[in-house]
């Protein structure tokens, strides 16, 4: 017997249940004695109660009904990132009830949880499936419609990458696959990945049939392929066993010698045994500063760390570069002054890019606005959660991650490093957008691996915005004729009105709100006292007549 989960974004019309693939896919399995579940990620009481009432009806009471309940941090990224961190989360916690997972293709919901397989840390013992239907551009193609928003590049990405990890893909329909390859999407070569479902006649008969001997398919060997590939996986991390590659640990500080303090501690705390420190003051003016620095000496001189004094500030970008230029380590791994590294950092990061042959990895991140060390008392404002090179959507926005990432050293030299403006943030963004454009190869790890200190003097806060985004987006006004790079910047420009206008919007929609609670509110005041209101009432004309 497996265990297995259906992933379910979306619910058709009641009508439409009966044909509803996922739901005969559930049907045929759970007939055959396999335990089955259904997880939706946004569907309300009465939808999963018809679906409840309709299993009942055909006499499957087995298959168990899961509405996504999600009880981390709130997260920032895009909505289909945030959907997909969801199920990532819920998946997580739920992880030794399942050995095979179906996802749907649309909105890419399933992306984090294949990163999180991908890179090693997550789900290296379930199979991933993923059903190609209806991805966001092809429904766009079909329908004519225009690409009007950002989410549908970011659904697009996902999708994409989707294709790309799953260990199985499930299609339908043949006509798809051709427009997928004409869009140059990265469609499986091996046979085995790629399993089609394409039918004529008394397809629902057929379908079951086949999902039937799919299943049994992967309960006998898990397939060859995935095999193969796992134990070429386990031979590459035995024969790296017992290496651990030298990371520079690349710290900036100014000013902030409080911060510092925890900053070094949360590095001292790290579970990796090979790294090196190098700060650099750039060029503090506290006498306190000073005389922690002074007190930092005896301890990195012991240790081979470096504590290097600019004579004038520099800003991050340039003292980030110098930072580098005197480490020795075959990964840098940049960091704040504000920022507070969890235990693992280092060494998730070094795990993963040794696996996956990553160029350059960022990571989530934990927002915190408190002055003493995080703990496990520390309230989470929010968790940004990168989506990685998303060239499309990064156009628009950093969904590339934090500086705070770990980069391979000759990588870093290639791209001549940071760009060195002074009195402008962005560096990261543009950094990591040029890399992407140059096709090195970017991921980030869906797991918190440190914490972010969220201060009101930071340098994208004190900074002017447009500045800062021009230079966030300046690696692709570059890869593009001079003839064009106006267009770039009006792209940008028209993005940030929108976000202007959702924002009114949604302020203009809380107020409505509101107004409505009042009305409300007085209605009932009216109907329980009818005579006490309406003197009011009558108050009120007379002093509006009055006046």
């Amino acid at each position: 017997m497996l265990n297995i989960c259906f992933v379910i974004a979306s619910l058709p019309d009641q009508h439409e249940i009966v044909n509803f693939s996922p739901l005969i896919a559930a049907e045929s399995l759970a007939d055959a004695g396999h335990s089955v579940s259904i997880l939706f990620l946004h569907a309300e009481s009465n939808e999963i109660n018809a679906i409840r009432k309709f299993l009942s009806h055909q006499g499957r009471k087995a298959i168990r009904l899961i509405p996504l309940s999600y009880r981390g941090p709130s997260i920032s990224s895009l909505l289909n990132g945030v959907h997909s961190y969801q199920i990532l989360h819920w998946l997580l916690e739920h992880a030794s009830e399942f050995e095979i997972v179906h996802f749907p293709l649309a909105n890419g919901v399933a992306y984090y949880a294949l990163l999180a397989k991908h890179q090693g840390w997550a789900f290296q013992q379930k199979t991933l499936c993923v059903d190609i239907h209806s991805p966001t551009m092809w429904r766009k193609h079909m329908h004519k419609l225009w690409i009007d928003q950002i989410d549908d590049l970011a659904a697009d990405f996902l999708e994409r990458e989707c294709i790309r990890l799953a260990d199985i893909l499930i299609s339908r329909d043949a006509n798809l696959l051709d427009w997928m390859k004409k869009e140059g999407w990265q469609l499986p070569k091996h046979p085995h990945k790629l399993q089609e479902m394409i039918f004529v006649g008394h397809a629902n008969e057929q379908l079951k049939s086949h999902w039937l001997k799919l299943h049994e398919k992967i309960r006998l060997d898990n397939f060859d392929l995935i095999s193969s590939q796992n134990v070429q996986l386990v031979e590459k991390e035995e024969s790296q066993n017992g290496r651990h590659p030298l990371v520079s640990v690349c710290i900036t500080h100014f000013n902030r010698p409080h911060f510092l303090a925890q900053a070094l501690e949360s590095i001292r705390l790290q579970d990796y045994p090979n790294f090196e420190v190098i700060l650099v003051d750039d060029a503090s003016t506290l006498p306190e500063a000073h005389v922690y620095l002074d007190g930092l000496v005896e301890e990195f001189e012991s240790k081979g760390w470096q504590i290097i004094r600019n004579d004038n500030n520099i800003f991050p970008g340039a003292a980030r570069n110098h930072a580098a230029r005197q480490s020795r380590g075959e990964y840098l791994l940049f960091m704040d002054d504000d920022n507070y590294a969890k235990p693992n950092q280092i060494s998730m990061f070094v795990q993963v890019a040794k696996r996956i042959g990553a160029d350059i990895l960022t990571c989530a991140m934990d927002v915190f606005v408190d002055h003493h060390a995080p703990s496990k008392e520390t309230k989470i404002i929010h968790r940004f959660v990168p989506l990685g090179a998303a060239v499309t959507v990064g156009l628009y926005l950093n969904i590339f991650g934090d500086i705070n990432a770990l980069i391979k050293r000759q990588v870093y030299e290639a791209l001549n490093g940071l760009t060195e403006d002074r009195g402008v943030g962005g560096e990261d963004w543009e950094f990591f957008g040029r890399a992407a454009l140059k096709g090195y190869r970017l991921e980030a790890i869906p797991r918190a691996l440190f914490w972010y200190r969220d201060t009101p003097r930071s340098i994208t806060k004190t900074t002017h915005l447009n500045d800062n985004y021009l230079r966030g987006i300046r690696s692709y006004i570059d890869a593009v004729p001079p003839e064009l790079r106006l267009n770039m910047m009006l792209s940008q420009a028209q993005q940030q009105r929108l976000h202007a206008l959702m924002i009114e919007h949604s302020h203009l929609g809380k107020l409505l709100k509101r107004c409505w609670q009042l009305f409300s509110l007085r209605a009932r005041r009216v109907i329980y006292h009818p005579a006490k209101s309406f003197k009011k009432i009558g108050k009120h004309l007379l002093n509006l007549l009055r006046s």
